[in-house]
């Protein structure tokens, strides 16, 4: 879609301008540092996870994705958790506060490899709208559990049909492993998910996380507050100062790999193929998760990099159009 573009529905009129990165345009800093915005970094804790906050969070999970306004008073636990990560990474920042704030929804089931996005936008007007941070506290789960995988570099525009592709690859993959209370963020553009390959054999624990992505001048089409059933007067308990994670940095090349599965996704979960990430260094990396280690970067030597394709095998009526 190109800046400034209309799209009309039937009834209502959709308007949205990205910068020449792929983000909502609008938001400017004020003293800010813009590229540490939006830099993978993990604290080790964010939160004093209880079990009342894990519960909260377990429950409102079939609610699926919610916002909260910059301009909105939370009227619960999780709401009050979710306005803590807008915060912390608004502070600096200028913006629209009425179309500004907090998308947020919990998860315990493992997700696959995915861009988070607004996702009625995509459906009904074929736009890609991504957050400006994505983060992801883990509220239950510790380092045997699958971790957070993040392909750097990889965007929407990364993939192969779309309208504005650039050609961009993963030069550097950024593994989180999980431990109770701790937070992870990264760019919001940046395709990630769940690898379950990763885990310790047979680690089946309750793995239960709290998603908060910030938005800059746009509310996600269609999603709304937590309905007033769920007000209660928790406070959860955030760490003023959160000690920071300094990354491990392994060279994929430079150690053992083991085929991991076949790395798909998409509309249906087969229209992109991630090459060059079936084969990550499994055993480097839970030994880095057993040894305490929870942020791992993994840097690809030049040739060595991860791009987005579409398969070989794939029907083209199969695929859907990235535009």
């Amino acid at each position: 879609m190109a800046l400034g573009d209309v799209v009309d529905d039937d009834d209502d009129e959709f308007f949205v301008v990205q910068d020449a990165s792929g983000r909502v345009h609008g938001a400017t800093t004020r003293g800010a540092d813009e590229e540490t915005l939006f830099r993978a970094e993990a604290l080790a804790k964010f939160l004093d996870v209880d079990d009342a906050l894990a519960e909260k969070c377990r429950a409102i999970e079939r609610e699926g994705s919610r916002w909260l306004s910059s301009v909105d008073a939370p009227r619960c636990g999780v709401e009050r958790a979710a306005r803590a990560v807008f915060e912390r990474y608004a502070k600096g920042w200028e913006y629209d506060a009425e179309t500004s704030g907090v998308e947020f929804w919990t998860q315990t089931e493992r997700v696959g490899t995915h861009f988070d996005k607004d996702e009625e936008a995509r459906e009904r007007y074929g736009v890609w709208l991504t957050p400006h941070v994505a983060t992801v506290t883990y509220v239950e789960g510790d380092g045997g559990s699958a971790p957070t995988v993040v392909f750097d570099g990889l965007t929407p525009r990364s993939q192969p049909d779309a309208e504005n592709h650039d050609g961009s690859a993963c030069e550097r993959t950024v593994v989180m492993f999980p431990s109770r209370g701790a937070h992870f963020k990264f760019d919001g553009r940046f395709l990630h998910g769940v690898y379950e390959e990763l885990s310790r054999d047979g680690d089946e624990g309750r793995r239960t996380t709290l998603l908060a992505n910030v938005w800059f001048n746009h509310k996600p089409v269609g999603i709304e507050r937590l309905p007033d059933s769920f007000t209660d007067d928790y406070e959860p308990q955030i760490v003023e100062s959160p000690e920071s994670l300094t990354p491990s940095v392994l060279c994929p090349a430079c150690l053992d790999v083991s085929p991991m599965k076949k790395c798909t996704f998409g509309p249906t979960g087969t229209e992109y193929a991630l090459v060059g990430a079936t084969d990550l260094p499994t055993v480097a990396l839970r030994a880095c998760a057993d040894a305490g280690m929870s942020l791992i970067f993994l840097e690809h030597r030049d040739g060595d990099d991860i791009r987005i394709e579409v398969p070989k095998d794939e029907p083209d009526a199969k695929r859907t159009k990235a535009t």
